[in-house]
Parts: structure tokens; sequence; C-alpha cells
């Protein structure tokens, strides 16, 4: 589930950059990207996500292989996907935040905690039913189809509502292709914001 919930993620990020939706800060490597709508050289981030999404996958197949409890694998991914976000999302300019912290960058540290409290519970229930001699068996496994197909829809569409909007004006970007999209509070005008994010830079140089 969670290797799936990799291969999509990645494969979904080779799909942002070919869209040109997600760019990182300005760069002078020589692998930095010239999106369109917006001045100079890019980091491109999403790039970065999407091979560290792919690298998870052997990760994941490795510690699979130990024999892990149903539904571990699951929390270890959450917990690398987003503490090895934070560091990527280090090289996006967010105008807008959330509790001071920028708005990717607090889900990713919400989305850390969670999977520690899911790995913390996956842990705790082993071993007790380890320690029970005679388990209920009408008590519902966190590793069931059911479970399963659900937890995998919560893994591959969460972190992509991690909002975009937050380095792109998605109104002005994709109105023409998209009738009908307005400013709101999830698609909000930052055009102010990332002009002033890009003098306050360049006034630190």
């Amino acid at each position: 589930m969670a290797i799936s919930a990799a291969i999509i993620l990645g494969f979904g990020r080779i799909g942002n950059f070919i869209d040109g939706q997600i760019f990182g800060s300005l760069t002078d490597l020589p692998w930095g990207v010239k999106f369109p709508n917006v001045e100079g050289v890019r980091h491109p981030v999403v790039l970065y996500d999407g091979l560290k999404n792919f690298l998870l996958v052997p990760f994941l197949l490795w510690v699979r292989s130990w024999g892990v409890a149903p539904g571990r694998v699951a929390a270890i991914f959450v917990i690398a996907y987003a503490a090895l976000r934070i560091p990527i999302d280090l090289l996006r300019e967010y105008p807008t935040s959330m509790w001071g912290l920028p708005n990717g960058q607090m889900l990713n540290i919400l989305m850390v905690i969670a999977g520690i409290i899911a790995l913390a519970v996956n842990i705790y229930t082993a071993r007790s039913k380890r320690e029970r001699p005679d388990p209920p068996q009408n008590v519902s496994e966190s590793g069931s189809p059911g479970f399963r197909r659900l937890a995998l829809a919560a893994i591959c569409i969460i972190p992509l509502v991690i909002p975009s909007d937050a380095t792109r004006d998605i109104p002005a970007s994709y109105g023409t292709r998209h009738q009908g999209l307005e400013h709101s509070w999830m698609y909000p005008n930052i055009a102010e914001g990332l002009e002033k994010a890009e003098r306050e830079k360049e006034q630190g140089r």
C-alpha cells in the first residue's frame, strides 16, 4: 500500500513539473529551470520531491522485509515522506504562513507527528497482541482490505492537497484553462506576497 503510494506520488510530481505548477526559489545551479510566468531560474523542487518519493520505494521494501506488523510500513512512510520533504520545502518561497510557519512546512510537521503517533500505536498494538494468549477473532485488524484501501487513499490524497497555491497563483495561472476559478481561501491572491518575497531576497544579497 505505502509502496504503491510512493510510486504514485513520484509520478504525480513529474506531472506537476511538466505542467509547471510548482517552482522553487531562485538558483544559479546548472540544473535550475526557467518556469513560465515567473522570473529567473528556479529550483525544480517537484523533481526533488519526486526523486525522494521514488527513493522511498527500496527503503520501504527493505522495511517490509523485516516482517513488521500490518500498518507499520505505512506509518514509516508518512514519517519519512514528510520529514524528507521539510528540507526540500526550504527551497520554496511561501508568502503565506500558518502559525508563524510556511503553510507547507506546518503541514509537513503535522504529518510527521501523525506518523509518529500511528507508529507508536502500531507498535503498542502488536506487542499487546503478542502478550494475549487467545486474541478475539472478531476484532477488526488494521491490515484488513477495507482499512488498507482507505489508508492508501488518504496517503495519496493528503500530500497532494498540501497547498500548491502557496507558491502559485492558481486562478491567474489556470483561469483561461479552467473557467470559473476565482481567488478564495483555497486559492489566495499571492501575487503581492511573491513580489514582496522577491524584493526581500534581492535586498538581502
